[in-house]
């Protein structure tokens, strides 16, 4: 899969590119704070509108960019739908854990 990938957003085929490690993982953040109840509701709310700066951020075309901002100003895409955009480079974002194999303690034998 290339850094950039046309993806269908309501009829319309938008190219998107991929997000940097560091936007993947202020997104993944950011989700976390928005789903905590324990949050205030103004941090959740900054922590939306983060998170749709950062998956508009990935939208090439200015144009693209306002008309998803059209979109979403007039209920016509929810949020969830939105996230979905840059879910084609999502499994990418998952880095394979790496086992580590530690040595066993010495048994003494006497």
């Amino acid at each position: 899969m290339s850094d950039i990938e046309t993806i269908p957003i309501k009829g319309r085929d938008v190219p998107i590119k991929k997000l940097n490690e560091t936007q993947m993982m202020l997104l993944v953040r950011e989700a976390q704070i928005v789903r905590r109840t324990s949050q205030d509701s103004d941090r959740r709310l900054r922590g939306i509108a983060r998170m749709i700066d950062i998956v508009e951020s990935a939208l090439l075309e200015p144009e693209d960019q306002e008309w998803l901002m059209d979109l979403a100003g007039t209920g016509r895409i929810d949020f969830a739908e939105i996230l979905a955009i840059v879910a084609p480079f999502e499994e990418q974002a998952e880095a394979p854990v790496k086992t580590v194999r530690r040595a066993r303690a010495a048994i003494s034998r006497k």
